[in-house]
């Protein structure tokens, strides 16, 4: 893919970050090639690269939508990588006048509110193709170097309403913990020929349900359950539910993927 191609493919977002045109780029990044998925994966990353070196951190822009007298708010954290995003949308003579003078920034409004929808889009169409967006993403800061065997099996959690139980949450951890450092789960993984298990889990559902995503080098699997799954619990109860629940996470990754047994569930606490 070349530099054109590259910037006709963000022409589909028609210059703005929305859930419309994250739409239209999921749809095209799903018919490339691997291999053209990969090149535009290094365009994107080579040009955020360049955004993220420019003066831009803490600016104060405005945003489209804005009351006309409200006070531009400074770029930093979630607001800060999503304009890098927005810029990235408004095309090459955008990101041209940005390099040309990292103040143009300041001297109009932006779009950037939806930017975490084409974030998704990019992030989901890379991660089907084993591309691992997260830890190459320049907007996210540079990854550690010495992380050179990373977790092949991580595990995230969510909740309709409130906190999680640190009964039952911190047991989910402390056993993903000892799984990914345990040498006979990772030589069990290593049937499956794939690099990365991750399993999402929601709490809060209207019912339990599973999602299952292949790519070539991972598999995401959404786990989705009611209140019920945690709610009334004891502490002992909440552990209990951990373990089960972790259980639940590897017997379906391995029917799935038709691997031999997994190894005993660690034990922890």
């Amino acid at each position: 893919m070349d530099t054109k191609s590259f910037w006709d493919l963000i022409g589909v977002l028609d210059g703005v970050v929305s859930e419309e045109g994250a739409v239209r780029l999921g749809a095209r990044l799903e018919a490339l090639a691997p291999a053209a998925l990969e090149e535009f994966s290094e365009h994107l990353c080579a040009v955020l690269g360049e955004l993220v070196k420019l003066p831009l951190e803490g600016a104060e822009v405005g945003e489209h939508g804005d009351p006309y007298d409200a006070e531009p708010l400074p770029l930093v954290g979630d607001s800060y990588r999503y304009f890098l995003y927005a810029v990235v949308a408004g095309g090459e003579e955008v990101v041209e006048n940005v390099r040309r003078d990292p103040a143009w920034v300041t001297r109009r409004d932006w779009d950037f509110a939806e930017a975490e929808d084409v974030i998704d889009t990019i992030t989901d169409a890379f991660w089907d193709q084993g591309i691992q967006w997260n830890r190459i993403d320049p907007t996210l800061g540079p990854v550690d170097p010495s992380d050179d065997d990373p977790w092949w099996y991580e595990t995230t959690h969510g909740t309709a309403g409130g906190l999680l139980p640190a009964d039952y949450f911190d047991t989910i951890l402390e056993i993903m913990e000892a799984i990914n450092k345990s040498p006979e789960w990772k030589s069990w993984w290593a049937n499956s020929g794939l690099e990365r298990y991750e399993a999402d889990t929601f709490i809060g559902a209207p019912e339990e349900r599973v999602k299952i995503r292949k790519g070539r080098k991972a598999i995401v699997i959404d786990f989705a359950f009611t209140f019920s799954h945690l709610r009334g619990k004891s502490s002992e109860e909440l552990r209990r539910v951990a373990f089960a629940e972790t259980e639940l996470v590897m017997k379906t990754v391995t029917d799935r993927l038709k691997l031999p047994p997994h190894p005993p569930i660690p034990e922890v606490g």
